[in-house]
Parts: C-alpha cells; sequence; structure tokens
C-alpha cells in the first residue's frame, strides 16, 4: 500500500502554545490512500436464519465477524424473488416489477435486468461475478445461456427444481 501525508496540512498548537487550535498538535501519521475501486462482496443465503450461521463456521469467521452486521434490518417484501429483485435493483418490489415467486408480476420475466447494480458496477470499472440462485424461472423461458446484463462472469442455476447449473463467462 502506499502512504503519503497531505500537502499543504501543518499541525496547528493548541491554546497552550502559539497557535489557534484547541489542543495538542495533530501528529503527521502515513494514512491509507483510497483504492479507486475498493473490493466489494455481497452474499445471501436464501431461506436461512441467523442459527444457521453455527452450521458455518468459515463464512462466520471471514465476513460475520470481520464485516458488517445489520443488527435491526428490514426486508419489506422477505419472498425470495422480490427480495433478490430488490438487492439487484435497490427498489421497492412495486417499483421494479417483480412482487411474486412466479406468474403475472413474478419471476425472472417480470424484472428489467438493465438497471440493476451490477449494471452500473461494471460502468464504474468493476468486475463483476454472480454464483448460485438468481430469480425463479431463470433458464425455464430464455436460454440457459443467457447472462444478465452487468456480470463478466456469470456461474447461475438454470433451473432451481433440479441440480444442472450453468456455468458461462
Amino acid at each position: 500500500p502506499r502512504y503519503s501525508v497531505p500537502s499543504g496540512t501543518q499541525p496547528v498548537e493548541g491554546i497552550s502554545g502559539s497557535g489557534l487550535g484547541l489542543g495538542k498538535p495533530m501528529p503527521l501519521t502515513p494514512f491509507h490512500q483510497p483504492v479507486k475501486h475498493p473490493n466489494l462482496l455481497m452474499v445471501t443465503v436464501d431461506d436461512a436464519s441467523w442459527n444457521t450461521m453455527k452450521y458455518m463456521p468459515h463464512l462466520r469467521h471471514l465476513m460475520a465477524d470481520q464485516g458488517l452486521t445489520l443488527r435491526n434490518g428490514l426486508a419489506p417484501t422477505p419472498i425470495c424473488v422480490p427480495a433478490r429483485a430488490s438487492l439487484l435493483s435497490g427498489q421497492y418490489a412495486h417499483n421494479h416489477g417483480a412482487v411474486t415467486i412466479n406468474g403475472e408480476g413474478g419471476g425472472v420475466a417480470a424484472f428489467d435486468e438493465r438497471r440493476t447494480l451490477p449494471v452500473w458496477l461494471q460502468h464504474a470499472g468493476y468486475r463483476t461475478m454472480f454464483v448460485g440462485k438468481y430469480l425463479n424461472g431463470y433458464g425455464e423461458q430464455d436460454a440457459p445461456t443467457h447472462v444478465p446484463p452487468g456480470w463478466s462472469s456469470w456461474h447461475g442455476t438454470v433451473d432451481p427444481s433440479t441440480d444442472h447449473d450453468a456455468t458461462y463467462g
């Protein structure tokens, strides 16, 4: 990592000295320059409760213990497709259109894949990767080789009712 001291900023002595500050001079300590594209990782565990974390000790150690924990999180639509589509789009279900699991207003067919976090991240210069279950109905109507916009690497489950999966990208 590269370290530097901001130019043009000198510590100001406090009242006890000759300066106008309110305390002792700030030490000139190096700081870490921001990374142009910091790593981002979002992991969703479908239909899991906090109690299931005891069966995932590595995930708990590497992510929950060292990451961010939302203690009072709220899922406005805590059902599979609407919740996943909200995570991907940043919108409530009534705005992104995927309001149920399948049928009218449900599944991948109801979701506009062009306005999502991975698309925005890719436009900002990030590489993106998807692994696992996407939205219900993926690969049933479209070709199972369809990669939604914004994903640099795609490893999505084709049909959630089988263990067949596709890897493209």
